[in-house]
C-alpha cells in the first residue's frame, strides 16, 4: 500500500512538473529570443551577513545589548 501511496505521488510531481516546463516552453516558442521578465515576476537580491546595516534593538523588547538587522527590504516597483 505504501508502495503505491508513494509511486502515485511521485508520477504526480512528475506530471506537474512536465507540465509546468511545457507552459514555459509554449510560452516563448521555439527559438525565440529571450524576453524581458514578465510584469508581475519578483526578483530576489541575494547579501551577505553584515552587509545591511543593524540597528540597536529596542530596550521594551529585548533586555541586555541586541542588534537588529533587517531581513526584508522592501523596493519600488520597476
Amino acid at each position: 500500500m505504501k508502495l503505491l501511496a508513494a509511486t502515485a505521488l511521485s508520477l504526480s510531481l512528475l506530471a506537474s512538473a512536465f507540465a509546468q516546463s511545457n507552459q514555459v516552453g509554449a510560452a516563448s516558442g521555439p527559438g525565440a529570443a529571450p524576453s524581458a521578465p514578465a510584469q508581475n515576476s519578483q526578483m530576489i537580491k541575494i547579501t551577505r551577513r553584515g552587509a545591511q546595516p543593524s540597528r540597536q534593538g529596542p530596550a521594551d523588547n529585548f533586555t541586555g545589548s541586541v542588534r537588529v538587522y533587517k531581513s526584508i527590504v522592501l523596493m519600488r516597483p520597476l
